[in-house]
């Protein structure tokens, strides 16, 4: 690929490149399961509900985690899980020049194009696919129509279980979730309401105060 690209760029021919966003925490369990029998396979057990809980709880840590980690295994999974807020700038700006936080995103039709010298980027959101890839590819090749199907679906596999129950108890807390969500990565891509609502839908919930005040007086009953 490097030998294609360098000779494409040095010819002047076009390259197209796509590239999607998506929420980061949820890309992050999904990754998970993508990885459950490299990355996480001393999670698993016979119930699917202590699976998922293991699970939340390694991503918890590598999420939360701020000190320098030495092994490699571990620096490699951080980042896999980690990648939203550090691939744009890896893969694409610096490779290609793109500053994509100074380039406005269209939200509304879920995808951007993106033009510089002779490369082009597809720029599209993860929650508004397949739509908005089959919308971005029609713009980018004029006369052709893209329909993509549907694969890889985390709800048809084995471990299907596993994921439904690991979005059912994995949360972070609400600090880290707005640091993570604050992200110009992130939130470049989606808006204040979306993020309000991802935050919300992650955070773990508040614990219950306990009353310690006199409890308020009885009403007078009326007299009949």
């Amino acid at each position: 690929i490097r030998e294609r690209l360098t000779n494409a760029r040095s010819t002047g021919k076009a390259v197209t490149i796509m590239s999607g966003v998506r929420d980061p925490i949820e890309r992050s369990l999904s990754v998970a399961m993508q990885n459950i029998d490299v990355a996480f396979a001393d999670c698993v057990s016979s119930s699917a509900e202590a699976t998922a809980q293991a699970i939340a709880e390694r991503l918890t840590g590598l999420w939360l985690l701020e000190e320098d980690l030495e092994d490699a295994s571990q620096i490699f999974l951080q980042r896999m899980i980690r990648a939203p807020l550090m691939w744009f700038e890896e893969e694409i700006s610096k490779p290609f020049g793109f500053d994509l936080r100074s380039l406005p995103f269209d939200r509304a039709q879920g995808y951007s194009i993106q033009s510089k010298d002779n490369v082009r980027l597809l720029l599209f959101r993860h929650e508004d696919a397949p739509k908005a890839i089959e919308s971005g590819l029609s713009a980018l090749f004029p006369g052709m129509v893209f329909t993509l199907g549907r694969e890889n679906s985390g709800l048809d596999k084995p471990t299907a279980d596993i994921y439904r129950r690991l979005k059912e108890c994995f949360r972070l807390p609400r600090a880290a979730l707005e640091a993570i969500y604050a992200h110009p990565d992130v939130s470049h891509y989606y808006s204040r309401e979306e993020i309000a609502a991802a935050i919300d839908r992650w955070a773990e919930v508040a614990p219950r105060r306990e009353w310690g005040g006199p409890l308020p007086a009885a009403a007078p009953r009326p007299a009949f």
